[in-house]
């Protein structure tokens, strides 16, 4: 098994988070033998929720993968929401199996400070695999969406400490409201920023529920004023992201292969992680929009069938289907499908396993005489 510093990263965060547990335990009075029973059920949980908020949120890149694919936590794919949402379903059930569910609120603040300062560390496996990219601005370049939030999470850490120390019994309250701002307002600069609902996306949507929870549990008379003064700085914050992105935001790191046809070559932008093969095309007004670039090549190793679909797409497109450095199939002037429901969308997919998939601009296979039967020569960056 080749050496994975993402998995490396991810259990040095994890081993300090516990570390950290153990230290609130020690204050608490919670004796040892009880914390590591159960850290062992809520990391169990935490992990599995982790891996299963990735592949539901980005399923399309596991279709027609086996269960080897799936399980791969080592090479990235886990989603801190579902993480902490299968922390607290284990963290519950250890308790109600072994009679302590009165050590409910204490055990949810271990959570709340063992979290943070683990992720903090586990981001920069996310550099390490070249995960959670952020949009380009002509100001800084890419924006180091890790670091970002690395640095936040430290400093929330910091403030839960400070309220541990001060015996505040709403320390886990407090995570889930900060860390669902901080991904509240970081989640428009990833790359693979997808609304699904009034301009937000699903992990936004889920930060605002973490907020309101947050909100209730801790201070509940001020709940309608800060829920005014939220609902204005989201509508704020959106307006501001959503021309940041359109007009600011500008790709400058694309990966450029070449693709060749016995009539024509074209530059292409190689979709070489899981964020950039998720969102594709989708999102942007063309297809040259990045370097100028004549379309768009995703690469699958081993060999598989995936599932394309026109999420997010605001142009029409050929689908090329490549195996064996041949054109096995063709999907042409496939058109957007901007009010349809992801369950609704139409999908596509090759008759058997491919290596590659090119994307253009539609009627392009046409204008360019590419058949089903035809080679192709590919170069990778």
């Amino acid at each position: 098994m080749n050496f994975s510093w993402y998995g490396l990263l991810v259990g040095v965060g994890a081993s300090v988070g516990l570390w950290v547990a153990f230290w609130y335990a020690e204050r608490q009075k919670i004796s040892e033998k009880l914390v590591i029973g159960v850290s062992i059920w809520t990391m169990l949980c935490a992990l599995i929720g982790a891996r299963v908020y990735h592949l539901a949120t980005d399923w399309e890149l596991y279709q027609g993968l086996g269960v080897s694919a799936w399980i791969a936590v080592w090479n990235g794919g886990l989603g801190v929401y579902g993480a902490l949402i299968g922390a607290v379903v284990g963290l519950v059930l250890s308790l109600v199996i072994t009679k302590r569910a009165r050590l409910l609120r204490e055990f949810l603040n271990m959570i709340a400070l063992a979290f943070p300062i683990g992720q903090a560390i586990g981001r920069w496996g996310n550099l390490v695999n070249g995960e959670i990219r952020g949009v380009s601005s002509r100001w800084i370049g890419e924006h180091p969406i890790f670091l970002y939030e690395s640095v936040l999470n430290v400093m929330l850490w910091i403030a839960l400490l400070f309220r541990a120390k001060k015996n505040d019994k709403n320390v886990f309250f407090w995570y889930i409201g900060g860390y669902g701002l901080i991904r509240f307002f970081l989640e428009p600069l990833r790359e693979s920023f997808l609304p699904v609902f009034w301009s937000l996306s699903l992990a936004q949507w889920i930060s605002i529920g973490f907020v309101l929870v947050s909100l209730f549990a801790v201070q509940r008379r001020w709940m309608r004023v800060v829920l005014l003064f939220l609902l204005v700085c989201v509508s704020v914050w959106m307006h501001t992201i959503s021309r940041f992105r359109d007009i600011q935001s500008v790709p400058l790191r694309a990966s450029l292969g070449v693709v060749t046809f016995s009539e024509k070559t074209f530059r292409v932008e190689v979709a070489d992680t899981d964020e950039r093969r998720a969102l594709g095309l989708g999102g942007r007004n063309s297809i040259g929009e990045v370097a100028g670039a004549d379309g768009m090549l995703f690469f699958f190793s081993p060999a598989s069938q995936p599932t394309f679909w026109m999420k997010g797409m605001r142009f029409p497109i050929d689908i090329l289907w490549i195996s064996e450095n041949a054109v096995i199939k063709i999907d042409r002037n496939l058109q957007p499908e901007p009010n349809q429901s992801t369950s609704a969308l139409s999908r596509y997919s090759p008759p058997r396993p491919v290596e590659y998939v090119l994307e253009l601009q539609a009627n392009d296979a046409d204008r360019w005489q590419i058949d089903v039967g035809d080679s192709v020569q590919i170069t990778l960056p």
